[in-house]
């Protein structure tokens, strides 16, 4: 496909949005207009199907940032989709697992229904993380392309812990949505410290 590398990365982020069925980002949409609704209204707002301005305010700039540190990592894209999405999955896992459930009755409190405790349902994530390190020592051989990936794998790893409990604390709690705007915010987070590292 003779596309310039600005046109194939937002076909990326588009991709990202379907593949996910938008869950994702209508949690980040609901959860920003959640907490600009204060505290009292909060719960109402984020389950109002409207859409409002903070919430439309934050998916522009989050798709912004995306598409503009995926042009400054440009031929390192895919380690960093690879770190990022990985880590993106992980924060919701940090907030069912320290906080209550928001409702009284929705999908996310299936989750915690089912929660079988964060070491037992992080073996999945440590094994994918164990065969990633495997698959990084065999394909990298540039030492530093290999230094460059452990620091954005370990920040990132760092944000898949803050990013849920800031949410949480700010919402006294986790929602279904609050876990889809974790998943977003962690990814961003971690392409941007991706396009300082990756130069």
């Amino acid at each position: 496909m003779g596309w310039s590398n600005e046109a194939k990365i937002l076909c990326v982020v588009a991709f990202a949005a379907w593949i996910t069925g938008g869950l994702h980002i209508d949690g980040l949409i609901d959860t920003a207009d959640g907490i600009a609704a204060g505290k009292e209204k909060c719960l109402i707002a984020m389950r109002d199907s409207t859409i409002g301005a903070s919430g439309i305010n934050l998916l522009m700039i989050i798709i912004l940032i995306q598409v503009a540190t995926l042009i400054e990592i440009n031929i390192y894209i895919p380690i960093a989709l690879i770190i990022s999405n990985f880590w993106g999955r992980v924060s919701p896992l940090i907030a069912i697992d320290s906080y209550s459930y928001l409702h009284k009755e929705g999908t996310g409190l299936n989750h915690k229904k089912g929660w079988k405790g964060l070491s037992r349902e992080m073996i999945p994530s440590i094994l994918i993380i164990f065969t990633l390190f495997i698959a990084m020592h065999l394909t990298i051989l540039d030492s530093t392309l290999k230094n460059q990936t452990l620091i954005v794998f370990i920040f990132s790893a760092l944000l898949a812990l803050t990013v849920p409990h800031l949410l949480s604390k700010k919402l006294n709690g986790y929602s279904g949505d609050s876990l889809g705007a974790s998943v977003i915010l962690t990814e961003t987070c971690s392409l941007i410290i991706s396009s300082f590292v990756f130069r």
